[in-house]
């Protein structure tokens, strides 16, 4: 996978582009890469919940974006402000 070993915001989208996920990276130690690796080998409340334990469905057309934040602050108030955009159903549920 190539992705960022820095920290950041990414999206998780289906394979017809409909945002699925917005996820940051508060805690990994590799980043982004870290945390994409985690979801697709189940690591995750989102894969658990959303694609019953199978992270390897994200391997058939699902595309991960993401933008290196390194600040901490300015990492959560991204990741607020795309979840209000993209997923504002999902606000107040994790």
């Amino acid at each position: 996978m190539n992705a960022p070993t820095d920290r950041g915001v990414y999206l998780i989208l289906n394979p017809r582009g409909t945002v699925l996920h917005v996820g940051s990276t508060p805690r990994a130690a590799n980043g982004i890469k870290q945390r994409l690796y985690g979801h697709l080998q189940d690591k995750s409340s989102f894969v658990n919940v959303y694609m019953k334990h199978d992270g390897d469905r994200l391997r058939s057309g699902y595309k991960f974006k993401c933008v290196v934040v390194n600040d901490p602050r300015q990492r959560a108030l991204l990741e607020a402000f795309a979840i209000g955009q993209l997923l504002p159903k999902h606000i107040g549920t994790g």
